[in-house]
Formats: structure tokens, sequence, C-alpha cells
């Protein structure tokens, strides 16, 4: 990373979690899921990661940071948290490939790593079709973890 500036973060899909139990999607305990926070906060983390290192070793440059989800299989949203509801309908990711990369300016002061993550996240989300997801709801995901 000293010389080429590259830094990778590569995050397993957890596959211990089963549907929720109240939830309508699938109850098929053999299926992939995907608590939709573990997207929230990773996207988060990268951000923040990024900003800092900008901010240290390369204040006066753009930063890239790409994110890639990848899947052969089908993946569900579920909420994965036993104080909330489980989600009214199925979210699936069906397969394939997400790509999605920002580009933070080189005035990192006007960079708010929460937001950028949330939008980045929310681009995800909606690929398993929860149009109904929006910035603020995961910006109060962000802030239960990192408060």
């Amino acid at each position: 990373m000293h010389q080429s500036g590259q830094f990778i973060s590569a995050h397993p899909l957890p596959t211990h979690y089963g549907p929720d139990w109240d939830g309508f999607g699938s109850q098929d305990q053999s299926g992939k899921y995907l608590p939709a926070y573990f997207p929230v906060l990773f996207m988060a983390e990268a951000v923040l990661l990024a900003t800092r290192l900008q901010g240290d070793i390369a204040r006066d440059e753009e930063f890239t940071v790409q994110f890639r989800f990848e899947s052969e299989e089908p993946w569900e949203l579920v909420v994965a948290d036993p104080r909330r509801s489980g989600f009214h309908r199925g979210y699936k990711f069906t397969g394939g490939t997400w790509e999605h990369s920002i580009t933070l300016p080189s005035d990192i002061g006007t960079v708010d790593f929460r937001q950028t993550a949330a939008e980045a996240a929310r681009e995800l989300l909606l690929r398993f079709g929860w149009i109904g997801v929006t910035t603020d709801l995961l910006r109060g995901i962000q802030d239960q973890a990192f408060d």
C-alpha cells in the first residue's frame, strides 16, 4: 500500500444466518441470507479508512473507493436483529456482480463519509429489490454502530 496506494478489504459473506423469525420472505433454512447491516457497515468502514488515509498521506489527491458484490447464488436480505421485525417481503440478489465506485475529492473537508457510504450501500440494496430503502434509514444503522 505504501508505494501503490492500493488497499483491499475482502469480507466473505456470512453463512450462519437464516430467515427472520417473523419476516415475509423465504423461510428456507438452507438459503443464503445476508443481514442488511453488513454492507452498510462494511462500506462505512471502507469510506472512513479512505478519508483518513487521504487526509494523512495524500491530502491534495483524489481517492477512489471501489465496491464489488459478487455471487453466483441468490442471497436474501434479512434484518437479523431479534429486536426488530423482519422485512415485509423477500429482497433477493439473484446472482451476478454489482460494482460501484466513489471518488473522494482532494478537498477532504467536504466529504461526509457516512452519507457517502450510505449512498453506496443504498445502491447495492436496491439491487436486492428493496426499493423503499433510504439513505436516512442507512444512516440510522450507521449511527447505532459508530456512536
